[in-house]
């Protein structure tokens, strides 16, 4: 009885450490990348932390989960994998003026920006490309409003996503949506978003380093012209995943990587249970 009593007792304590708290505040450091999610119906923005900038732009492997934001995606936006009206980018910037100094390799006014691949599967043009080079002015007001956004994010609080740190912003005239019509003024075509509306058509997102200076830049580029760093992915199981390369393998839904481990688990005891009743 007290072997039983003490088991419930540590099952419980489990069980409490798996619930993610309520609300918890939102942190953001300069280069970090964002990825958005906005709902045109809910007039809404979900903005989820990546991490710093930096660490997609040297990563050497793929990482199939960075984060899974299902259980946000579902609450915010109902139905958003057959949705066109919700769409989807990442931005970063280092800071707003060139001359704040070099962090890991970014000077000040580094953007980080997103392009969405269509085809899915093969590379998208870079952002000025072809020796024509992102305008000053183009340049310089996506820097400041990916910081307006940024700022926004900081003081915000949200519901928790582990490893990562999310929050809802709601429309106001600092919001992603308001912003985010500069950033794609980058070329004449083309834009930083992609959607979902049900195919593959929005499910994977290029993400380019533009430089507004060239002075301490590691690794070094071409002044205002984006250099591929790599492919982020969404799968309908809200699981978001970083490559290298534009291809990437797909992300099998957790029910069937579960079920798999379960019949593999199940197959493994009866292989012992027989070999033992023999």
């Amino acid at each position: 009885m007290k072997l039983k009593t003490k088991f419930i007792a540590l099952l419980a304590l489990a069980s409490s450490a798996l619930v993610t708290p309520a609300s918890a505040v939102v942190t953001f450091s300069q280069g970090d990348l964002l990825l958005a999610i906005r709902g045109n119906a809910e007039a809404k923005t979900l903005i989820v932390n990546l991490g710093l900038a930096t660490s997609y732009r040297d990563a050497t492997a793929d990482n199939t989960n960075v984060v899974t934001i299902l259980s946000d995606l579902n609450a915010n936006f109902a139905g958003w994998e057959n949705r066109s009206d919700v769409t989807w980018g990442l931005f970063g910037v280092r800071a707003t003026n060139t001359l704040a100094g070099v962090v890991n390799g970014d000077p000040g006014q580094t953007i980080y920006v997103s392009r969405a691949e269509n085809p899915v599967g093969v590379q998208e043009t870079a952002w000025g490309v072809a020796g024509q080079t992102i305008s000053l002015t183009n340049h310089t007001n996506g820097a400041t409003n990916m910081n307006t956004v940024q700022g926004e994010f900081d003081i915000a609080t949200g519901t928790a996503n582990l490893p990562t740190q999310a929050a809802l912003l709601a429309d106001s005239a600092t919001t992603y949506d308001t912003n985010g019509s500069t950033w794609a003024a980058f070329t004449t075509s083309g834009g930083t978003r992609g959607n979902f509306g049900g195919g593959t058509a929005g499910i994977a997102l290029d993400l380019f380093r533009s430089l507004g200076t060239l002075t301490g830049a590691s690794p070094a580029g071409t002044l205002r012209v984006g250099s591929y760093e790599g492919t982020f992915h969404i799968g309908d199981n809200g699981v978001v995943g970083y490559s290298v390369a534009p291809t990437f393998a797909a992300i099998p839904e957790p029910s069937r990587a579960l079920l798999l481990g379960l019949s593999a688990t199940g197959l493994l005891f009866r292989r012992r249970r027989s070999v033992k009743l023999a």
